[in-house]
C-alpha cells in the first residue's frame, strides 16, 4: 500500500457515512457524496454525484440518522445543505449543484428560511 492509498483510506474512514442495504448489495455512502434523498412510491432514492441508490426505508428515519448537515424541505425530500446552489422561495424550490430542482413545501418553508440566514 502506498502512502497516498493509506492517506486516502484514513481520511475516508473519518468522514461520516450512512450504510444502505438494497437487498442484493450494501452501500456505504459518505455524507459528502449525497446531494438529496427522495421518497417515491414507497422507495427511497438517494442521489449522489455519480449514481442513484434505491432502498426501502423511511425519510423520518434517515433524517434522524443524517443529523444537521441535511434539511427536510418537503414530505418527499431531504437535501444536503452543502450541495445547495440556490434557494427560490417565491417559486418554492431549491436548486442543487447538479441542477436538480427540489420542491419546498409550506410545512418546511420556515426551516428553509433559516438555511438562508
Amino acid at each position: 500500500m502506498s502512502v497516498l492509498d493509506y492517506y486516502n483510506t484514513d481520511r475516508r474512514s473519518n468522514l461520516k457515512s450512512i450504510t444502505i442495504s438494497t437487498g442484493s448489495a450494501v452501500y456505504k455512502i459518505s455524507y459528502d457524496e449525497i446531494l438529496y434523498i427522495e421518497a417515491l412510491n414507497k422507495k427511497i432514492n438517494i442521489y449522489t454525484d455519480k449514481q442513484r441508490i434505491s432502498c426501502y426505508n423511511s425519510l423520518s428515519a434517515l433524517s434522524n440518522e443524517l443529523g444537521e448537515s441535511f434539511l427536510r424541505c418537503h414530505n418527499s425530500y431531504i437535501i444536503n445543505k452543502q450541495k445547495v446552489k440556490s434557494v427560490h422561495l417565491p417559486e418554492q424550490y431549491i436548486e442543487m449543484e447538479n441542477g436538480s430542482r427540489i420542491s419546498i413545501s409550506r410545512t418546511y418553508k420556515i426551516e428553509v428560511k433559516k438555511l438562508l440566514q
